[in-house]
């Protein structure tokens, strides 16, 4: 990751417009851990409409699952991107998933429309949304919901 930042900033000095080039730091500073810094880039790649649904995947899944947050905190910060993916990207799966991780992070209800959200529009393609169908799935079958 330490090289691809350098090319990324590099990137970024020479077309500070670039949105992709954005995406990619903010996705190099992710994963080496620096959270704010990627926040910032990944904002900036938002302005750019081709990175948008993918950056706000990538800062939900970064403040909600992967910065060290907990609970409330993680679900404060990772909000009010989960919302936007979701009211931008309505056949997004992805988002739903988040938002459903939101609730059991906030300890809030989970009513039967987003569960059922979830399953119309998940990525079965996707492991990592395969794999939330799944267990969503289970849930409903052990409380016996159809």
């Amino acid at each position: 990751p330490e090289w691809s930042l350098r090319y990324s900033q590099r990137a970024v000095e020479l077309d500070a417009d670039n949105g992709f080039g954005h995406y990619l730091l903010a996705a190099g500073y992710y994963n080496t851990k620096q959270y704010e810094l990627a926040d910032r880039h990944y904002r900036i790649a938002l302005e750019d409409e081709g990175q948008r649904p993918a950056s706000l995947r990538e800062l939900s899944a970064m403040w909600l699952f992967d910065s060290g947050l907990k609970g409330k905190a993680a679900a404060d910060k990772a909000r009010p991107f989960i919302h936007r993916l979701n009211k931008e990207y309505p056949e997004d799966g992805a988002g739903w998933i988040m938002q459903f991780n939101l609730h059991v992070a906030t300890r809030s209800p989970i009513d039967d429309e987003l569960l059922d959200t979830i399953l119309k529009t998940a990525d079965r393609k996707d492991p990592w949304q395969a794999n939330a169908v799944k267990k969503i799935e289970e849930m409903r079958r052990t409380m016996g919901i159809k």
